[in-house]
């Protein structure tokens, strides 16, 4: 499309990219595409139809980001997933969370409070229904396992959907066009044995 260009606006490499329904592209940086010390804010940025920036958006300044995914909620809403590594935060407890973003751009202060700080997540996904899937680790824990929960809107807790703890390293979610939870990773056991290496996808219900 050559009526699309982001001169306005240089891209050093998104980590993730999605489009909203009325068709601007949001995307997210990691800052060492433009600096080895990971010394640049959160690099999320939102263009029109035609690459240009979005004059009403503009994201926080939360310092050392590493974009894994962004994702598009309900309202506009953005949900960021990534490692965030400015030494203001503490590391083991916030090293790999999902952020909510308001549609210009700013902290959802309420979603940043209701987030478990005990998860690192690997992938997370939107469902139909609002909610989100996201696959993770237990931080501070012995036990090897992955989880499969699912968030409400706002990143707290559904308490009605039953964790799934699985063996397997899970770095991908997704969903089925219902409600359903695709997952697919790495068995955790055996690493050394070729056949346990096998990735797996599973299928989880409502």
């Amino acid at each position: 499309d050559h009526q699309f260009t982001t001169d306005a606006s240089i891209i050093y490499g998104p980590e993730s990219i999605v489009t909203t329904p009325d068709g601007a592209v949001v995307y997210g940086e990691s800052s060492e595409h433009t600096s080895p010390d990971y010394n640049k804010p959160m690099r999320v940025f939102k263009v029109n139809t035609q690459g240009l920036p979005d004059p009403g958006f503009s994201t926080p300044v939360i310092d050392y980001p590493v974009t894994n995914k962004v994702r598009v909620g309900a309202d506009g809403a953005i949900y960021w997933n990534g490692s965030i590594m400015s030494p203001v935060y503490n590391h083991d407890a916030l090293r790999q969370p999902i952020l909510k973003l308001h549609a210009n751009g700013s902290l959802d202060t309420v979603a940043f409070k209701n987030y478990p700080r005990n998860l690192m997540v690997k992938d997370f996904e939107i469902l139909p229904n609002g909610k989100i899937a996201i696959a993770c680790e237990r931080i501070g824990t012995y036990d090897s396992a992955d989880v499969v929960m699912r968030l409400n809107a706002d990143l707290s807790i559904d308490s009605t959907f039953m964790p799934v703890a699985l063996l397997y390293n899970l770095n991908h979610v997704n969903h089925d066009g219902d409600d359903k939870i695709i997952i697919a990773g790495e068995p955790k056991r055996a690493f050394r044995f070729e056949n346990e290496q096998i990735q797996n996808i599973a299928i989880l219900t409502k």
